[in-house]
């Protein structure tokens, strides 16, 4: 029990400091940045469907605002305060919040579940905390896994120790010891681990 509380602990105090290490102003400067480089054929294709509708539509008057558009208007003021909401029940950072906004106006497509537009938004706006937590677990598997190679066959000068266990590192063993472990209680878990 006391080990998955300290499990707990560990992957909430990772997740803070990931948050806190993500620049979310700059992450929102570069969305923007990335929308204006598009912003020209975005502008130029929406011209284009208003010409193509007003072609369709002769009859109507331009200076009226179409009942369809108002509505869809309010229906987007909405959703738009249904997403702050959501966001400020999600996070407290104002610059993430902002971030989450824009990627949901921009970067999302909409299922119509304001919920899980919201928690996706957010998801997008913390992909680089993400990514960099994986690379992070990736590396220290990696070294685990290096310590877990079988030494070259040849001839030394040195004897060398040979490992308790293969499946744990170090450091693992080390605390694991000192928790009053014994050698042979190590080798049994770890072979109900590889089962």
């Amino acid at each position: 029990m006391k080990d998955n509380e300290t499990q707990v602990e560990l992957t909430t105090s990772e997740t803070s400091s990931d948050q806190k290490a993500i620049d979310y102003k700059a992450e929102y400067e570069k969305a923007q940045a990335k929308l204006k480089k598009a912003e020209f054929t975005l502008y130029k294709t929406k011209k284009e469907e208003k010409v193509e509708k007003s072609k369709v539509f002769d009859d109507s008057d331009d200076n009226e605002p179409n009942v369809t558009e108002t509505a869809q208007d309010a229906i987007e003021q909405i959703r738009a305060t249904s997403v702050s909401s959501i966001l400020d029940n999600l996070t407290s950072n104002e610059d993430e919040k902002e971030l989450a906004f824009f990627h949901y106006n921009n970067s999302i497509r909409k299922t119509g579940d304001v919920s899980l537009d919201a928690q996706n938004a957010l998801v997008l706006a913390n992909s680089q905390s993400v990514l960099e937590r994986q690379n992070r677990e990736l590396k220290t598997a990696l070294i685990n896994k290096s310590g877990m190679t079988s030494n070259s066959v040849g001839s030394s000068s040195r004897e060398t120790s040979t490992p308790i266990s293969t499946y744990f590192s170090e450091a693992q063993i080390a605390d694991l010891k000192g928790r009053g472990w014994s050698d042979e209680k190590i080798k049994t878990a770890e072979k109900n681990m590889q089962r």
